[in-house]
């Protein structure tokens, strides 16, 4: 489970109390939707998300019956996608196959079955139709023809003619990440074997300004927040920004214990400030508050005494 900080579990409660779903916090955290009710859960609050009105059951499913999928309306309405799906079946609605709305007419469908009967294999009939090969073997299930066997894939899982397909659909125009959403695969796979093709494919470029990133976070920015500023999740910001040389904090650690952690090794508060990058009144404020604090102790102590 990821490891959340204890200042950000509290805003986690606050953000869910205000009416975010747990799969938005999830999602700006960088975390899974379970994590954040873990800990919704271990504060007290209450996980389970709105009951679905059975009053709305018949809007609802009108609208799925037009072509929303289950996840669009659960979104809309702020209810759980998996409430919602099953609201569908105890209502006796036949969902549609992979959650999503088919893109084909009945007529389409009967004609893209007909051609894997008379021998057309699923990489041709993805191309043709567009969509991906599980969509393809999903319809032809359906229609209650046997799947012919597979070809010999490769050690990735990918049969030659698939891969094929790849290089095909790169060079009208599609992007990796395009290719790789439709073989259902990551952006590396999708990569590794259009180079096996003999297409030169250039790495993604960084969204995170390596620079940027560790001067922020050297400033006092939690990696949370660092992670925002550059639209990534909590572990990519990280990732990056040990890539630039940084040492991470313990969480909850805040600029003020930087600030003393160097002051206590000798740097003076100049030095503090140009090896941070921050002003010199923002390193002598927690040099200051610890100061104060001590010297009222000293003078309670004395009171005590006297």
């Amino acid at each position: 489970m990821t490891k959340i900080a204890p200042t950000d579990r509290a805003e986690i409660v606050r953000r869910h109390g205000a009416g975010e779903s747990a799969a938005s916090i999830a999602r700006e955290f960088g975390c899974s939707t379970a994590t954040v009710q873990y800990h919704l859960r271990k504060a007290g609050v209450p996980t389970a998300g709105p009951a679905i009105p059975p009053e709305q059951l018949p809007e609802l499913i009108a609208r799925y019956n037009a072509g929303e999928s289950v996840g669009e309306i659960a979104r809309d309405l702020s209810f759980s996608s998996a409430s919602l799906r099953r609201a569908f079946i105890r209502a006796g609605l036949q969902l549609r196959f992979g959650g999503s709305a088919s893109k084909l007419s009945p007529a389409e469908s009967e004609e893209l079955v007909r051609r894997y009967v008379a021998g057309e294999s699923t990489t041709a009939l993805t191309s043709a139709f567009d969509l991906c090969p599980t969509t393809v073997e999903a319809y032809v299930k359906r229609a209650g023809v046997s799947l012919r066997p597979a070809a010999r894939s490769t050690r990735y899982g990918f049969t030659p003619e698939q891969i094929a397909n790849m290089a095909a659909r790169y060079q009208v125009g599609e992007s990796v990440a395009q290719i790789a959403r439709a073989f259902r695969c990551s952006w590396p796979t999708a990569a590794h074997h259009l180079r096996q093709f003999g297409i030169q494919v250039a790495a993604p470029r960084s969204k995170v300004d390596l620079e940027a990133a560790a001067r922020m976070y050297r400033q006092g920015a939690t990696s949370v927040e660092v992670a925002k500023a550059f639209g990534v999740a909590r572990q990519t910001a990280e990732r990056y920004l040990k890539r630039a040389g940084v040492e991470l904090r313990p969480p909850g650690f805040q600029l003020k214990h930087i600030v003393l952690a160097e002051f206590r090794q000798g740097l003076n508060p100049h030095e503090i400030a140009t090896k941070l990058d921050i002003t010199v009144e923002q390193v002598l404020d927690p040099i200051r508050a610890v100061v104060c604090r001590r010297q009222t102790k000293g003078m309670e102590r004395s009171h005590d005494r006297a």
